[in-house]
C-alpha cells in the first residue's frame, strides 16, 4: 500500500509540473476563440483531452479588481452548478495572477468537450428529429437554476451547448443569486424566437411557471431589442470602436447567432482589421474604382470586396447625402442617415429578422456634426425578387417563401414598426441549401415608426409590386397574405344562383 500511495503521488506530481510548463507557454499551446476586452476564451489540449481557459486581463486598477472578482466568481458558479446536478463543464482551476504573453490577469480552468456546437447554430438548420427532446432538456436546465437559486439576466440559446445529443450550460459568468425571474424566461424566449416554436415556448412556461398563463406580447422584447441597438454604438464583445485619420466609427466583431446569408457573422474581425481594410476601401470610393450601383442627389450605391480576417467578403457601400436645407436642419437634432440605417438594421436583428449584414459604420465630423458618412453592408448572395424565375421553384418552397416575407412584414408591425418600402426590389432570395428559399430585406432606409396611417402598409407595398412581375400568381397573394395573418378566414367561393 505505501509503494502504491507512492507511485500515485509521484504521477500526480508529475502531470502538476507538465501542466505548468504547458500553462508557462499558453501562446503556443492555446488558440484563441474569442477576444473581448473583459474576457477571453483560449481552448488547449493536455494528454490528448480538451480544456478551455477563460482570461480575465487586467488592464487597469479598476480592471484588476473587477478581474479578479468575476474569474473568482465565475470558478464557483460552475462548482454550484455541478452541486445541483445542472448539466454543465467541470471547473478544474482558478488562476490569479495568470500571464499570457505579457498580458496579466486571472484565469479559469474548464473541461470541454468533443464536437460541441453552440445550441443556437445546431437549431439555426432545420428542425432536427430530436427537436423536442432538446428543448425539454433546456427547460429541465432552467428548471435546476432556478432550485439552485440563482438567476441569469442574459439567458440566450447561446448559453447552452450540444454534444453527443445531451444539452451543457455553458454561461457561469452571468449566473447571479436571488433565484430566477420571469423576465429570465422572458429574455430566453426573446432570444428563441424564430427557432423555438408556439408549442415550445408554451409547454416550457407550463413547467417553469404552471401558476400562470403565458402573455400574448413578450414583455421583454422591446427593452432587449433597444438595448442591442444601444451596444451598437459602443465597445463591447460583439462591437468595436474605431478612428483612422478624419474618420471615426463603429464596427460589428462578431455574432452570437450568425446568419447563413452572411459570412462576416461567422468571423471574429478585429480593430487591426478594419485599420488595414479600411484606407483601401476609402481610396477605392473616392477613385470611383468600385461599381456604382445608384448615383443621385441623395446619395451612392457601391459594390466591391474587400478582406477581413484573410476572407474576402463582397460588400455594398452607401454613402448618403443631403439634398435639402431641411435635411441639414432635421440633422442637427437626430443622427445622420447613415446611423439611422445602422441602427434600424440592428433594430430588425435584435428581433431575429433576415435583412443584409451591417459591418461598419464610418463618420467625418466637424464639432459634434456629421458631416459625411459611409455604412457598410455585407452584399446578400442571391437574386432580387423582382427579378426571381417563380416558376422555377417548387411548389412548397414557392408557398413558403410568400408566407417567410408576409411573416416578417407582420413580425415588423407586432415590434411597433414597419417598413414603408417593402416594394419587390428591395428584398433578395437567398437559397438556403437546408430551409430553402428564404426572403432577406435591404435598403433598410425604409423602416419607420409605427402610426395608425401605416398599419399593413408593408404588406400593401409588397402586393402593389408584385403585381409587376409575369409569374406572379393569386396563389402567391394568398400565401402572403396567410404569412401576415395567418389566423384569418380563408376566402370562401361565392355561391351560385344559377340552379344546376
Amino acid at each position: 500500500m505505501q509503494d502504491k500511495s507512492s507511485f500515485t503521488a509521484y504521477k500526480t506530481s508529475v502531470i502538476e509540473r507538465e501542466l505548468e510548463q504547458a500553462l508557462a507557454n499558453f501562446e503556443q499551446v492555446g488558440t484563441l476563440v474569442s477576444d473581448a476586452a473583459i474576457r477571453q476564451v483560449w481552448k488547449f489540449q493536455f494528454q490528448d483531452r480538451p480544456y478551455f481557459l477563460y482570461f480575465y486581463p487586467r488592464q487597469t486598477p479598476v480592471a484588476q479588481y473587477l478581474s479578479g472578482q468575476s474569474a473568482v466568481r465565475e470558478f464557483f458558479n460552475f462548482q454550484s452548478l455541478q452541486r445541483n446536478h445542472v448539466p454543465s463543464p467541470r471547473a478544474l482551476a482558478h488562476l490569479s495572477g495568470f500571464h499570457i504573453g505579457k498580458k496579466l490577469g486571472d484565469a479559469v480552468i474548464v473541461d470541454s468537450f468533443e464536437k460541441a456546437v453552440p445550441l443556437d447554430e445546431y437549431l439555426e438548420n432545420p428542425r432536427p428529429a430530436e427537436h423536442r427532446t432538446i428543448a425539454g432538456q433546456v427547460v429541465e436546465i432552467v428548471k435546476k437554476i432556478g432550485a439552485a437559486k440563482m438567476g441569469h439576466r442574459e439567458l440566450s440559446l447561446h448559453s447552452f451547448l450540444i454534444a453527443d445529443g445531451k444539452i451543457q450550460f455553458l454561461d457561469a459568468r452571468r449566473l447571479q443569486r436571488g433565484g430566477l425571474r420571469l423576465n429570465d424566461l422572458y429574455t430566453l424566449a426573446h432570444n428563441a424566437a424564430g427557432i423555438a416554436t408556439r408549442t415550445d415556448l408554451l409547454r416550457g412556461w407550463r413547467i417553469l411557471n404552471p401558476d400562470s398563463l403565458p402573455p400574448k406580447l413578450n414583455p421583454m422584447s422591446k427593452t432587449l431589442s433597444q438595448k442591442l441597438v444601444r451596444q451598437s454604438q459602443r465597445e463591447n464583445e460583439s462591437f468595436g470602436t474605431i478612428e483612422i485619420g478624419e474618420w471615426s466609427g463603429v464596427f460589428t466583431k462578431t455574432a452570437h447567432r450568425p446568419k447563413p446569408w452572411a459570412m462576416a457573422s461567422h468571423l471574429n474581425i478585429s480593430q487591426n482589421d478594419w485599420k488595414t481594410a479600411w484606407p483601401i476601401l476609402l481610396a477605392q470610393i473616392e477613385s470611383e474604382q468600385l461599381t456604382h450601383l445608384k448615383r443621385d442627389a441623395s446619395g451612392e450605391v457601391l459594390a466591391g470586396e474587400i478582406v477581413l480576417a484573410g476572407r474576402p467578403i463582397s460588400v455594398i457601400v452607401k454613402r448618403p447625402r443631403r439634398k435639402r436645407m431641411s435635411q441639414y436642419i432635421n440633422d442637427l437634432l437626430r443622427p445622420a442617415r447613415a446611423r439611422r440605417m445602422w441602427l434600424k438594421a440592428w433594430s430588425l436583428i435584435a428581433r431575429n429578422l433576415p435583412c443584409e449584414w451591417p459591418m461598419l459604420l464610418m463618420e467625418k465630423r466637424s464639432l459634434g456634426y456629421a458631416i459625411d458618412s459611409i455604412i457598410l453592408f455585407e452584399k446578400v448572395p442571391g437574386i432580387r425578387l423582382d427579378r426571381a424565375d417563380l416558376n422555377s421553384l417548387e411548389p412548397g418552397r414557392r408557398d413558403m417563401l410568400f408566407r417567410r416575407a408576409g411573416r416578417t412584414l407582420r413580425t415588423i408591425e407586432k415590434s411597433g414598426l414597419v417598413h414603408y418600402d417593402s416594394k419587390s426590389t428591395n428584398w433578395i432570395i437567398f437559397e438556403d441549401p437546408r430551409q430553402g428559399a428564404i426572403p432577406v430585406m435591404i435598403d433598410l432606409d425604409g423602416i419607420r415608426s409605427m402610426n395608425l396611417w401605416l398599419q399593413a402598409w408593408g404588406v400593401l407595398r409588397l402586393l402593389r409590386a408584385m403585381k409587376q412581375h409575369p409569374q406572379y400568381t393569386p396563389a402567391d397573394s394568398l400565401a402572403l397574405c396567410q404569412g401576415y395573418a395567418p389566423f384569418s378566414p380563408l376566402p370562401q367561393p361565392e355561391e351560385s344562383n344559377v340552379s344546376p
